[in-house]
């Protein structure tokens, strides 16, 4: 009995290959999710792209820059996708293996006997597969300068998915150009989330989105500064803590080491001023919730708050400070460039 559903089982133990196709969105960009932990963030590339020029091996996400190869890059709603193809193969193998072996055994069974047996068998209902939703288009698109690869994700990208180049200007430019995005569209954002959730929600979601856009550019002015700095032919000379280049005075002064102008040189006192303010609120954001100390009050000079309140940031202020690391890093791409020339 059963010959037919045994025979199936050890079929399916042995290993089987199911080709799925994963959907992709309109303009033929694929899902994908960073594998690392600390990451697991969204981006998308070219289908073509991600065939074609990503290895087995390795792909890079283009936000940390972690590798991992080809095939841990799925995202939740396309592993579901996946599991779900599986579970209908293997149920429509089994289904016809069971089917077999009822008719078989309601075949076997005496016609004209004292006792009458019969076997019935209601297969399970499939899963409905649904398409997960791949139309959101992405806000950045990028184009791997190294080996041409087509990529999008949700505000900058700093590493080509396929060969992991990263070219430090650009993404510079991608991380200032995502957030003054963003800035555009706040007053839409907080609309449709009053209209969808409610005014609480909306004000707590601007505020998370202004602090999150302070980071993103600080942490951008951080990376170029370092990236430039280390490419001085002084550099390899003057010794530099780790993430030196997140304190603003420190940093200055290692330009005016290897010979070339401080920061407080390049910027109007007012901007410079403001720079420091805000580099220091980010600091307060990251490692004090926001809280106000007095150490903050010292370094910064705000005397607008007192020590136990909170930061507020608002769209001007990062705006104020989109603008200052603008102006501050073009002329340190210049003098760089000069230098190394």
């Amino acid at each position: 009995m059963f010959d037919d559903v045994i025979r199936k089982l050890k079929e399916l133990e042995r290993g089987v290959q199911i080709s799925v196709e994963i959907p992709v969105d309109e303009e033929g960009y694929l899902d994908r999710r960073c594998p690392h932990k600390q990451c697991n963030q969204d981006f998308k590339v070219l289908i073509d792209d991600w065939k074609e020029k990503v290895s087995d091996e390795r792909g890079y996400c283009p936000l940390c820059g972690h590798y991992e190869d080809s095939g841990k890059w799925a995202t939740p709603e396309q592993q579901k996708y996946l599991s779900d193809y599986a579970t209908n193969y293997v149920m429509g193998k089994l289904n016809k293996a069971f089917d077999g072996d009822v008719r078989k055994f309601n075949r076997s069974q005496p016609r004209n006997g004292w006792i009458t047996m019969k076997m019935e068998y209601k297969p399970d209902t499939p899963k409905i597969i649904v398409p997960y939703d791949v139309a959101e288009l992405m806000q950045q698109k990028f184009s791997c300068e190294k080996c041409q690869c087509h990529y999008s994700s949700i505000g900058a990208s700093f590493f080509c998915p396929a060969c992991g180049h990263n070219s430090i200007e650009r993404d510079f430019r991608h991380a200032v150009e995502s957030v003054e995005k963003i800035l555009d569209s706040l007053e839409h954002i907080k609309a449709t989330l009053i209209e969808h959730q409610d005014k609480d929600v909306a004000i707590n979601t601007i505020r998370q989105i202004l602090e999150t856009s302070m980071g993103k550019l600080t942490g951008a002015f951080q990376r170029l500064m370092e990236a430039l700095f280390n490419k001085l032919p002084q550099a390899k000379q003057i010794s530099q803590r780790p993430n030196v280049f997140q304190n603003l005075e420190e940093s200055s002064e290692l330009w005016q080491k290897a010979g070339c102008k401080r920061y407080e040189d390049i910027l109007e006192s007012t901007q410079w001023n403001d720079l420091e303010r805000l580099f220091q609120q980010r600091h307060l954001l990251l490692h004090c919730d926001g809280i106000v100390d007095q150490r903050y009050i010292d370094k910064s000079g705000d005397t607008s708050y007192k020590p136990g309140q909170k930061i507020i940031i608002s769209r001007k202020s990062v705006q104020t400070l989109a603008d200052i690391i603008k102006n501050l890093s073009k002329e340190k791409i210049k003098e760089a460039s000069e230098v190394i020339a």
